[in-house]
Formats: structure tokens, C-alpha cells, sequence
């Protein structure tokens, strides 16, 4: 048993040697099998068996001797642009020979189409030429059913080795002969495919007659024969590159790396669906596809071989629903934004879930449906604005201020009952508006207003001891800011209530001014000093209330027996009503109705036998 397996052993080796060390790693084509039963041969070696009870077959051997010129033919194929044979393998025994090869020469030739018929061509080599470089046991042996461990014909490897063979695409025939040191052949064993009667298309040529090989026993079933072709196939290899998913609008770089190899000289490349891709004659350009495209690949030589491949760049599928259109919501409310089905969310708010309760602001969204794809959209929240009244503090009462509301299209409603943008006040107070926008938002602003009356100038007198010294009391209304007295002797003052003392006893005009943020207003009165005692000396006149509407009371307080003349005056000097007064007491008043009067200045002018005063009156 020992002896057996190292027998096995041995062959394998043999075998493995045979075609790695030998010969080129790359098998170009096999017209294999030349044996049919793996280690039932003589001390465990494979045997190539001839059917002679299975299928009554008759044939062991096909002649291939030089010395009879009998040659052995049969065909293969090359689908590849171009090979180049390093070696063939013929394969052939002389009978009784040892596993020591005794083969000596090996000749063949390359047709391009049946040898010797009309019109064929050979391509290379001749019948003399020894083409044998190596030779050694194949492993197997030559047997039949009955004799399957016999060891008279073991089968000889015979390698050919070439240099510069190179051959195209085409159908081609290959005719071999030999010779040996033995008288027994050499002979061509046929192939031998399991349970196969008919095993293929040889032919056989015998002296200078070529016949198609066919087995002498029942039937006469035709025959091929094995041989090996090694060498390199010189084409150019095309990788378009694995098949891509690439999102909607983005890009993908396509081809193998490298996108070309192999082949003779330069390489060029061109891509189909040209006008999606960077650049179609580069072996890996960026395509950016509108829809899933097959892109083909063709890898060009400068032997003019050419070889294709193809590869799909499938566009991925994204989320199909999308966020609401820019909304508005109330000032300090929120709202619910809903991204749709997807398998998950990113939103710029960090938040990873379908929906999101959010406030003003701008929000985008990123979905995946599940392709790897995202879709992205963004929504605007717009909260409504608050309201705000735009105006003046303080303003004149005369002329009044304007009121706005600072938002555009809405209602509004204001505290006075209006319904305007804008109103027009003239009182001093609080003033607010409401304002409602068309998505029923509201919001209110309040805004004060203090109203300034335009000033009115009023002042009283009373004179001092000796006569020519006078106290003088403003009673002016509107809040004046400031005073300007002129006491008709070229003196003046810029107090509320000054004393003047005058110099001399004389008839004088006295003047006063006053003025506030909204405008000024004079009054003159006259009075008379004198050293002997005030023209009015003990009297006290007052006018109440100033200014007036329907009526106002004269009140005249003192001690007296005169009488008195009052005169109520325009600011022309007309008079528009008078009374008398007569001698009082302590205290005398009269109502007057003025109802009938236009509103204005008036003068209240009252006379005695010490002389005149004067009053202002204002009728509102």
C-alpha cells in the first residue's frame, strides 16, 4: 500500500511539472481528455482506456510515424483577438516502451482551415523541422477494458516550444507527427471522454492520404485527438468596474482599477452614453446619469484588439414626500411639521423623529427612504409681527399728532372706536389698537399722549405801599416755560410774579409775554402810578373762571363808597357789554353771560374816580 500511494504521488508530481514547469501557466485550449480512468491504472497510474467490450471499439493506436509519413490532424478555435503559443502538447506511446520517454521528434503545422484541402493555408511550421523540447511520461497508460492494468503503452508528454507565435481569431487545424527509438510506432492514442464512443472530427493521414480518423471496431465512430495549447492571450482586458448605486444629482466614478489591461502597445478607451460621463475616452471618468444607465466599455490595443465590458450606475430612489410650504403662525404659538414616510429623519434641529413642534424660524429636513438616498426640503415659520404705534410723547394741542400703526394689511381697532391705520389725537391720554392679520392673529400696543395748550398770557397787580411799588402774579394758563415782562419804563423781568418798583408816578403800558413748546401769547394792561397811593388802592379784581365758555363771574373785593364803570372789550377796542358797579363793601360780584361771544381775547376794563385797570379775559 505504500508503495502505491508514493507511485501516485510521483505521477502527480510529474504531472504538475509537466505543465508549471515546463510549460506557460496558461492553458489556451485543451482537445482533452487522453484518459478516462483516474488511478485504476497499473500501480495506481490513470489509464486511457478503449471501450473494446463497451462499445466494441478496435483502435488502441492511430499511426503518426515520419518514417511512414503519416500525420495526425485536428481543429480548434480561438474566440480571443490574438494568442501567443508559448507550447503545445502532443501526446503519443511506443508500444513496450519503459516511462522513460523514447520519443525523438515531433514536427507540426498550423492551418488556417482543413490541411491539405484547396484553398488552405498553413500558418506556421512544416513537416521537418523538430519542434521537441521536452518529453516524459504523461502518468497514464494506453489499455483497453480487458487489459486496464497493463503497462505495454504508457502515454508520453511531448512538449513543442515556441517564441513569437502569435495567432488571430479564426478556426484553425493543427497536423502533428513523430518519431522514436523503437520499432512500435509511434502511434496517437484518440480521446477519451467517459462512456464516449464518438469522441470527434480528427483526421488521419496515411503515405499522403488524408482521411477523417475514424475507430476500426463497430461502427466506426469518429475520432478526435488530445493536445494542449499554452501561452497568453494578448487581448486587452476590459473592467467597466462593479455595478453602482449612486443618489439623484450626484456623481460616480466609473471603471475598473485599472479600467484596462493586457493587450499590445497603448491602450484607448471609449465609453457608450457618452454625454453623462466627464469625459468618455479616459478608463475612469465621473458619469452623472439622469436615470440608471448601462455604460459599455471597449478597451482597445494598438493591435487594433478590442474587448468590451459593461457595468450599471442605478440611480437611488429618494423620499417622495416633502415638508409644507412656508407657512405663518401666531406670534408665540407653534406648529407641527410633518416630513412624511421615510426610514429616517435628520432635521437641522438634531431631531431624528417624523415630525417636529417648532416656533418661528427656518427648518430643513433630510430623508432617507431606505435606498441610502436622502431628500432634503426646508420651511419657513414666520411668526406675525406685534403691533407698535408710532407718534409723539408730547404734542400741541392745537395742531394734534398722528397715530400709526406700524403693520400693513389687517384691521385695527383703536381705543377712540376707529378702525384706520392711522388717527389723529389732539387730548392728552392713553391710546391703544388692536391689530388682526389675515391669519386671525392679533397683537395690541398702548402709546401716551400729553397735550400742550397753546399758552395764554394773564396777569394781575396789586401796588405796594407809597404807590409806585407793584406786585405783579401771573396767572397766565398752558404751562408757559418762560417770561418776559416789559413794565413800560424800559425795565423787564423773566420771573412768573415779579415786583417792580417804578421810579416815578406816571401813566404805564405793562407788557407780558409768555411761551411754551407750543407758541407764546402777550398781554398788555395799563397802570397808573403815583406817589399818593394806587389809582385802585384796596381793590382786588378777579375774573373766574379764565378762560371763560358760557359765563364768567367779576368779583371786586375791598372797601370803598365809589362806584365803578366795567367794560367788556374786543381785541379792537369795541365794546361788547358793560355794567356798573356801586359802592361796595367788602365784596361785590357779577355773572356775565358771554354764550353769545366768539371764542377769543377779551379785555375786561374797569374805571373809577383813581383810574383805570385792566383784565384779560379768554372765552373758550
Amino acid at each position: 500500500m505504500r508503495k502505491n500511494y508514493s507511485f501516485k504521488l510521483l505521477a502527480l508530481c510529474l504531472l504538475l511539472l509537466g505543465s508549471n514547469s515546463w510549460l506557460s501557466a496558461q492553458i489556451l485550449f485543451d482537445n482533452g481528455p487522453f484518459f478516462n480512468n483516474v488511478g485504476g491504472g497499473a500501480g495506481g497510474a490513470n489509464a486511457s482506456v478503449l471501450y473494446t467490450t463497451t462499445f466494441s471499439m478496435g483502435t488502441i493506436g492511430f499511426g503518426q510515424q515520419q518514417t511512414g509519413f503519416n500525420r495526425i490532424a485536428d481543429d480548434f478555435a480561438i474566440a480571443d483577438c490574438k494568442w501567443r503559443v508559448d507550447s503545445i502538447v502532443f501526446f503519443g506511446y511506443q508500444t513496450n516502451s519503459t516511462t522513460t520517454s523514447t520519443f525523438t521528434n515531433v514536427n507540426f503545422r498550423i492551418w488556417d482551415s482543413v490541411p491539405d484541402a484547396p484553398g488552405s493555408n498553413i500558418v506556421f511550421g512544416d513537416t521537418t523541422t523538430n519542434r521537441l523540447t521536452a518529453t516524459r511520461w504523461s502518468g497514464a497508460y494506453r489499455t483497453t477494458e480487458t487489459t486496464i492494468t497493463s503497462t505495454a503503452r504508457p502515454i508520453m508528454r511531448n512538449v513543442c516550444a515556441l517564441t513569437n507565435l502569435t495567432l488571430s481569431t479564426g478556426n484553425f487545424w493543427v497536423d502533428w507527427s513523430s518519431a522514436g527509438s523503437l520499432a512500435s510506432g509511434p502511434w496517437q492514442p484518440a480521446r477519451t471522454p467517459g462512456l464516449i464512443a464518438i469522441t470527434g472530427n480528427g483526421r488521419q493521414r496515411t503515405g499522403s492520404t488524408w482521411n477523417n480518423a475514424v475507430d476500426g471496431g463497430t461502427g466506426n465512430p469518429a475520432q478526435g485527438f488530445p493536445f494542449i495549447i499554452y501561452g497568453t492571450v494578448l487581448d486587452p482586458v476590459a473592467d467597466a468596474g462593479a455595478d453602482q448605486l449612486v443618489c439623484p444629482g450626484t456623481s460616480a466614478m466609473i471603471g475598473g482599477m485599472p479600467a484596462g489591461s493586457g493587450g499590445q502597445g497603448t491602450l484607448s478607451y471609449s465609453w457608450s452614453n457618452g454625454s453623462s460621463l466627464t469625459d468618455s475616452t479616459v478608463g475612469n471618468p465621473m458619469a452623472t446619469p439622469a436615470s440608471t444607465t448601462m455604460y459599455i466599455l471597449s478597451v482597445s490595443d494598438t493591435s487594433g484588439c478590442t474587448v468590451t465590458d459593461t457595468m450599471t450606475l442605478s440611480i437611488g430612489a429618494t423620499a417622495s414626500s416633502f415638508l409644507i410650504g412656508d407657512t405663518t403662525i401666531c406670534s408665540n404659538a407653534t406648529i407641527t411639521i410633518d416630513a412624511g414616510a421615510g426610514n429616517s429623519y435628520i432635521w437641522s434641529t438634531g431631531d431624528t423623529t417624523q415630525t417636529i413642534t417648532v416656533g418661528s424660524g427656518i427648518y430643513n429636513v433630510a430623508v432617507d427612504n431606505g435606498s441610502g438616498c436622502l431628500s432634503v426640503d426646508t420651511v419657513v415659520v414666520n411668526a406675525s409681527q406685534n403691533v407698535n404705534i408710532l407718534g409723539n410723547g408730547t404734542v400741541c394741542q392745537q395742531f394734534g399728532d398722528t397715530l400709526t400703526a406700524d403693520l400693513g394689511s389687517g384691521t385695527y381697532l383703536w381705543s377712540t372706536g376707529e378702525t384706520t391705520q392711522t388717527i389723529t389725537v389732539n387730548t392728552t391720554g392713553v391710546y391703544s389698537v388692536t391689530f388682526t392679520d389675515f391669519n386671525g392673529c392679533s397683537s395690541s400696543d398702548t402709546f401716551s399722549i400729553v397735550a400742550i395748550p397753546s399758552p395764554v398770557a394773564m396777569f394781575s397787580f396789586t401796588p405796594g405801599p407809597g404807590g409806585l411799588a407793584y406786585s405783579f402774579t401771573d396767572n397766565s394758563t398752558g404751562a408757559p416755560t418762560s417770561y418776559a415782562w416789559n413794565f413800560g419804563d424800559n425795565n423787564t423781568a423773566t420771573t412768573a410774579s415779579p415786583t417792580h418798583t417804578y421810579a416815578s408816578s406816571g401813566s404805564y403800558t405793562v407788557t407780558l409775554i409768555v411761551t411754551n413748546s407750543c407758541g407764546s401769547d402777550t398781554m398788555s394792561q395799563s397802570i397808573v402810578a403815583t406817589s399818593a397811593g394806587d389809582v385802585l388802592a384796596g381793590f382786588t379784581v378777579s375774573l373766574t373762571p379764565n378762560p371763560a365758555h358760557d359765563r364768567f363771574t367779576f368779583e371786586v373785593s375791598g372797601n370803598t363808597a365809589e362806584s365803578m364803570s366795567v367794560e367788556l372789550m374786543d381785541v379792537q377796542g369795541r365794546s361788547v357789554q358793560s355794567w356798573m358797579m356801586d359802592a361796595i363793601g367788602a365784596t361785590a360780584s357779577k355773572t356775565v353771560d358771554v354764550s353769545a361771544l366768539a371764542k377769543g381775547i377779551y379785555m375786561v376794563r374797569v374805571s373809577t374816580e383813581q383810574g383805570v385797570t385792566m383784565r384779560k379775559l379768554v372765552i373758550e
